[in-house]
């Protein structure tokens, strides 16, 4: 049950409302000529002089009901699992700009030992389906290398359904190469390989690369989620609603764009805003405000039959400290409580910038936390206990009873390993328990990938290198 409904019914309607007369009156710019000639060529208004397209109601309506509500991916073994509203699959980072280092408690670079560190405990997580990983060089690596390095680690120990983040043509076209390696090596749809994000420049704005993406990653079928972050007070209105509408107009546009060029595929919708604290002119991603627009996200989601994605930690601290644990449990309560199709943000905190494989385990021990909170008490007869109370008697003891005995290992009450639960001086802290079960995980990581496939895309990373 979600536990924060900021608006009501009637609220929802008005930001929709609202929406819907932007993306009719005032639209979008974009710089791509293919996709103004798509967009214009499916009922979109396009002006051809400047780039701006509008999309009024009636079309818009009919193209949402052509985005199916489940569909299906694929782990790199060929397993499935469906994504629907409420199946709560994680996704999750390997690499940010950053690493809390926990032996200085400072942020740094991240090494490719971090890297390998991180994936080896994504890896580990079943809640985990989905993994992606930020452009970002390692302390090892040079900016002009392109990352491969990192790229040829990630790719060739990763089992997990791969969420693609382009942020450049390169990256983009070697990740469909990657892509295209691993389906037919593995005969696996290259569609259910690939989960796509695709960005937007916040306000109401498609740039010539963020529009080749959005356009090869529709024309291959994956499955597309806008990259959508307003920030309020910089690149929308320094108000909760109006920050709203401008990343609802946006997510409805690209619903719609992936819809005119491949009609039927999966799209989810995701709202990922922050503020501008006027005091300092910085950007606050992960403060206490985001959990309203998690909130929010789901009653959109919900209100146009979309499966959503909701970000479920993230704290502003480069620390760990009580505010890291308070915002990251806060956020895991409150999206888990809205049943998205996807939960991302594992491991991750600095305000958006800085990873922890320790962090990692210590939200998935939230995820448990927050199932348990989810799931209530049972009162049927067995557990109501009357009988099992009757033979007792008064001053009789249950530590021998036989419902004891029977709910003793069922999860009739918390219990989590990296949580302490003795109450004890010499108790070990949770980062403690984190960073011990990392080390056992990191120790005895292998790639889950077949040696075959992983010589083929170190040959083809080899190639690139070679190419520059």
């Amino acid at each position: 049950m979600q536990i924060v409904k900021p608006l009501t019914d009637g609220e929802v309607e008005r930001i929709h409302e609202a929406s819907e007369e932007i993306l009719a009156t005032v639209g979008l710019h974009v710089e791509h000529e293919e996709l103004l000639r798509r967009l214009k060529a499916g009922g979109a208004t396009v002006n051809e002089t400047n780039g701006n397209v509008r999309i009024d109601p009636p079309l818009l309506r009919d193209l949402m009901k052509t985005i199916p509500a489940s569909h299906t991916i694929c782990q790199m073994d060929g397993t499935e699992d469906v994504v629907e509203t409420g199946s709560k699959h994680f996704l999750t980072s390997i690499i940010m700009p950053r690493v809390i280092d926990l032996d200085t408690g400072k942020p740094r670079r991240p090494t490719m030992a971090d890297l390998r560190r991180n994936n080896a405990v994504a890896q580990r997580l079943e809640p985990v389906k989905g993994i992606y990983r930020m452009e970002e060089p390692t302390v090892e690596e040079k900016v002009t290398s392109s990352c491969l390095d990192g790229l040829e680690e990630y790719i060739c120990n990763n089992g997990k359904h791969i969420i693609m983040f382009g942020t450049n043509q390169q990256l983009l076209d070697r990740c469909m190469a990657i892509g295209q390696i691993i389906s037919e090596s593995q005969n696996i749809p290259l569609s259910k390989l690939i989960t796509s994000s695709c960005p937007i420049m916040t306000p109401l704005y498609v740039p010539q690369f963020y529009g080749e993406y959005m356009l090869r990653s529709c024309e291959a079928g994956f499955a597309v989620f806008g990259c959508i972050s307003p920030n309020a007070g910089a690149t929308a209105p320094y108000s909760f609603a109006g920050s709203l509408v401008v990343g609802n107009t946006e997510n409805l546009f690209v619903a719609a764009v992936s819809q005119i060029i491949r009609p039927g595929i999966p799209y989810f919708y995701m709202y990922s805003p922050s503020v501008t604290d006027m005091r300092t002119g910085n950007g606050r991603f992960y403060s206490m405000d985001r959990s309203i627009a998690r909130s929010v996200l789901a009653q959109m989601g919900r209100f146009y039959n979309m499966p959503y994605i909701s970000d479920c930690c993230g704290s502003m601290p480069p620390r760990f400290d009580m505010q890291t644990g308070a915002e990251s449990f806060s956020a895991m309560l409150t999206s888990y409580s809205t049943d998205p199709a996807w939960l991302g943000a594992f491991g991750v905190g600095q305000n958006g910038l800085s990873f922890s494989a320790e962090m990692l385990l210590i939200h998935a021990a939230w995820l448990e936390a927050a199932k348990f909170l989810d799931r209530g008490i049972m009162v049927d007869e067995k557990h109501l206990g009357v009988e099992n109370i009757r033979q007792a008697g008064p001053g009789g003891e249950f530590l021998t009873d036989d419902l004891t005995l029977e709910l003793l290992r069922e999860g009739e009450f918390f219990l989590n390993d990296l949580f302490d639960m003795t109450g004890t001086e010499d108790g070990k802290s949770i980062m403690e328990r984190a960073r011990e079960k990392v080390d056992e995980i990191v120790e005895g990581f292998e790639s889950p990938l077949p040696g075959d496939l992983q010589e083929k895309l170190r040959r083809y990373l080899h190639d690139e290198r070679r190419v520059g």
